[in-house]
């Protein structure tokens, strides 16, 4: 219909002037709805739609507003001729709105036609709205339901979608839903998700970082778990993988065989030629070169004969000439039999998506086993972490009296042990050899913190309280002391702890004492030594 540009006619004689008035105007309604033509009418009605014929593929607006400038029209979408479809523009057919995922989601119950999920409940129905078309993006990871009669997803499986997927879907005239639109493919390029590769496909990867889940790396002997991978286990029901390694994956053929044929590598048979050298002296030989095959023989003598590759001795004799390859100049040569080559890492597509039960399975063997190794290593690591402090050093000191705040540091019997986890105990193996008087107590510390001291109740002072004390020597001079223990620290700090020895007299006088010798300082044969270590050992909680 052309665009009209006066009004006014009726299309036949009215009884009365009111009846040219309406006949006028529903003349005029019926033009102004649907106009078509290379340039905008010049009135339109609110609503009135116009394909305009100067664009290709007739762009269409619809007019909003009673303003006749055009600057309300909208664009409203492209007739394509060629398939004789309208197809809408998506950005203006509504608002784009919001809807909250749940197990029944009525998406036929809001008007746009793009619509956002937020939310991460589970989706099993998307309502029983009939004829509905609707473009779903969704906010957060969630898992749709895949159901014959209600809502139809690819592959007939359960699809589970991440932040940022868009989905399509229509209802038919039972108002069952179906997805038309799969999600783009993700970070990893579409290779975990549904891409598509049917299951046993084999692909290379020459960057060497593998393809992820779902994939399994060939080469070594590979084998898999037929439980786990039960599509993979109709190919290869033994478990076994083809091994790819060193070898051309090669079309099967009357010359390389049936699929999965292996071949070692051989040569071509052709034919050679071959050269001997006879009647060697110091002044002739006789050098024949001959063709395998055709028995025919070329004979030369004389002085100076070049010889092929290889050496001849002197004597009545035949020898024939050898020499490697690689003698030749511009010849390449290796320990195998190759072609021009780019080196892969061969992987095959063991399960369909990252959410069959095949991967989440086998990611959780793996995590698993990789659970069991950490802990065997953790184990190692624990066992490992042993500090043995043995020293035959000689050394005095003075035990302050029993009053004093603290006691005297052994110094030499200092030891460190590093890299205790959080949790964990340390063992304390102690031996000493001394010798002292009577009343001094001996204790274990840790930094700052004593260990095994004894209690003060009663109002004991400090030089009262230890974990063991020396034997009597009433001549102090003639019988060292050897005493040992073992005990654990239940609560070491994580990191680095350091351990002490320390002393103190018992009595209100001071007392003087040497390790790994008496008293006396005894020389000569009746010297009397000794050995004292401590020896610290991180245990697992």
């Amino acid at each position: 219909m052309s665009q009209p540009d006066e009004w006014g006619m009726a299309l036949e004689g009215p009884a009365t002037a009111r009846q040219v008035a309406e006949r006028l105007n529903q003349t005029f309604d019926a033009l102004l709805t649907w106009n078509s033509g290379a340039v905008r009418p010049p009135y339109m009605k609110e609503g009135g739609v116009w394909p305009d014929t100067s664009i290709a593929g007739k762009v269409t607006y619809k007019f909003a507003g009673a303003d006749q400038s055009g600057a309300g029209d909208i664009p409203f979408g492209v007739l394509d001729k060629g398939r004789g479809q309208f197809i809408p523009n998506l950005s203006h057919v509504g608002p784009q709105e919001q809807i909250a995922s749940a197990a029944t989601m009525d998406i036929g119950a809001k008007s746009a036609y793009r619509l956002v999920v937020t939310g991460n409940e589970g989706i099993q129905s998307l309502g029983g709205k009939q004829n509905v078309r609707k473009q779903l993006r969704f906010e957060g990871e969630l898992t749709l339901t895949h159901d014959d009669a209600v809502l139809a997803l690819p592959g007939e499986k359960d699809l589970t979608v991440k932040a940022g997927d868009v989905l399509e879907f229509s209802s038919d005239d039972a108002g069952k839903f179906r997805c038309d639109v799969s999600p783009a493919a993700g970070a990893d390029g579409g290779s975990t998700s549904s891409s598509g590769v049917p299951v046993g496909f084999i692909a290379p990867d020459p960057s060497g970082t593998g393809f992820g889940p779902g994939w399994l790396k060939l080469g070594n002997g590979a084998t898999f778990d037929v439980t786990i991978y039960k599509k993979l286990a109709l190919k290869y029901p033994d478990g076994v993988l083809p091994d790819p390694d060193d070898r051309v994956l090669r079309g099967a053929g009357p010359l390389a065989g049936a699929a999965g044929t292996v071949l070692e590598d051989a040569f071509q048979d052709h034919p050679h030629e071959d050269a001997y050298a006879s009647n060697v002296s110091d002044g002739t030989a006789r050098t024949s070169v001959r063709t395998f095959g055709s028995g025919r023989t070329v004979a030369e003598t004389g002085e100076s004969q070049e010889l092929p590759q290889g050496n001849a001795a002197e004597g009545n004799e035949t020898h024939p000439l050898t020499g490697p390859a690689s003698a030749v100049p511009g010849v390449r040569t290796a320990s195998e039999t190759r072609v021009k080559s780019l080196t892969v890492d061969w992987y095959i597509k063991a399960a369909d998506t990252v959410n069959d039960p095949e991967v989440i399975q086998a990611l959780a063997h793996v995590a698993s086993l990789n659970a069991v190794v950490s802990q065997t290593g953790e184990l190692e690591r624990v066992a490992k972490n042993r500090v043995v402090n043995r020293f035959n050093t000689r050394a005095q000191y003075t035990a302050p009296v029993y009053t004093a705040v603290d006691g005297v540091e052994i110094a030499i019997f200092q030891t460190t042990i590093d890299n205790i986890k959080s949790g964990n105990a340390v063992r304390i193996d102690l031996g000493v050899f001394f010798e002292s008087e009577n009343n001094l107590v001996f204790w274990l510390r840790r930094g700052d913190v004593d260990l095994d001291r004894g209690g003060s109740a009663g109002g004991a002072q400090p030089g009262t309280r230890g974990i063991f004390a020396p034997i009597y020597d009433n001549h102090n001079g003639g019988t060292p002391n050897f005493k040992s223990l073992s005990l654990t620290d239940e609560n070491p700090p994580a990191g680095s702890s350091t351990y002490k020895l320390m002393a103190q007299s018992s009595s209100a006088v001071s007392k003087s004492f040497r390790i790994n010798e008496p008293t006396d300082g005894a020389v000569g044969e009746n010297r009397e030594r000794g050995v004292s270590w401590m020896e610290l050992q991180e245990l697992q909680a």
